[in-house]
């Protein structure tokens, strides 16, 4: 019995490994948390078996762990691509052309004050480069809405922005 228990600690640990790997991929990393919760599963079954006969849990221990950790990954992964999609869709409050170059402005500023971090940004700094782009989204739906594009003082000040932000 004792390498059936070997086995289901092997591949639990393994399968961890594996869904840790993928869980850190964007997009795909949710699917590195389902693959977890197999992962998770093998561990636990693995754990028990070679508690009862006495073997080895080490690797249960590992496999159950990086699953555990997978799954909080994709978790966060799942989280921020469910809240980018929410600001791609949401509808942008604006009445104006002047009022689009104005949050276009102020999300701009948000990405520049992220690549001024360079290196020292952090996790959270995905969080809002990721809101940021998908505002981008929002606002530009709502220029096209407005054929805002269609409005020559709106190109100049367009160009006038563009040229402060690079």
């Amino acid at each position: 019995m004792e390498n059936k228990t070997n086995g289901l600690s092997i591949g639990g640990m393994v399968v961890g490994i594996i869904s840790l790997l993928i869980s850190f991929i964007p997009c795909i990393g949710v699917f590195g948390g389902l693959l977890a919760v197999v992962g998770l599963i093998l561990s636990i079954i693995g754990y028990r078996s070679a508690k009862d006969y006495g073997g080895p849990t080490t690797m249960a221990i590992v496999g159950m762990a990086l699953s555990g950790l997978a799954i909080i990954i994709a978790l966060a992964w799942g989280t921020f691509m469910a809240k980018a999609s929410n600001n791609a869709n949401a509808p942008l409050d604006v009445e104006t052309c002047d009022e689009v170059l104005a949050e276009l402005e102020k999300t701009m500023q948000d990405v520049k004050s992220i690549e001024e971090k360079g290196d020292d940004a952090g996790f959270g700094d995905i969080s809002t480069m990721i809101n940021a782009t998908t505002r981008m989204l929002a606002i530009q739906k709502a220029a096209k809405e407005m054929n805002c594009s269609d409005d020559p003082e709106f190109k100049i000040k367009m160009e006038e922005l563009e040229e402060v932000m690079d």
